[in-house]
């Protein structure tokens, strides 16, 4: 969405500099920090968007997820943007792929199923290792890199839908 904004002309400098630096941020302090620990699956999110990665993961290890929309860090000023109708052509696409095995909570707006199936250039991690070294990986990620990092949702037992979104 932020990258579709900057080639139309439609983002300010503030929300440039942002997106820059998120994407020429390297991912070494972040794998650092799970080489110690028991991660069961890592990705950078791309262009299938978190939706998509969060997909391939689920399907590869035969499970289902639940996340919670609320706790999803991006990048201020994206859901102003495609409330403009700034949706890039790759997202929509996402999305109308994720549908098929994403069950939304009602409360769920189409901005934010469009935020969630947004393909990114260089987007953040997504990271799955178990719920007790969680807290232990978002301490030593932020004092190391001093950037935001947060526990979006959860593994489950395969169910109907690969992923569940709650608000």
């Amino acid at each position: 969405i932020i990258a579709t904004a900057i080639k139309k002309g439609k983002a300010d400098k503030s929300l440039i500099d942002d997106a820059i630096e998120v994407m020429i941020t390297l991912n070494k302090s972040a794998a650092d920090i799970m080489n110690s620990l028991e991660v069961h699956a890592a990705t950078d999110i791309t262009g299938y968007g978190l939706l998509g990665h969060l997909f391939e993961i689920c399907k590869g290890s035969n499970v289902s997820s639940e996340i919670q929309f609320s706790e999803i860090p991006y990048i201020n000023g994206t859901s102003e943007l495609a409330e403009k109708g700034i949706i890039p052509k790759g997202s929509k696409q996402n999305f109308n792929t994720s549908k098929k095995y994403t069950n939304f909570s009602e409360t769920i707006s189409e901005i934010g199923k469009f935020i969630l199936s947004d393909a990114q250039t260089s987007g953040g991690l997504l990271i799955s290792l178990p719920e007790n070294q969680a807290n232990e990986y978002l301490n030593r990620f932020r004092n190391e890199t001093g950037m935001e990092a947060a526990i979006i949702g959860k593994i489950v037992e395969k169910g109907k839908d690969a992923i569940t979104v709650h608000s």
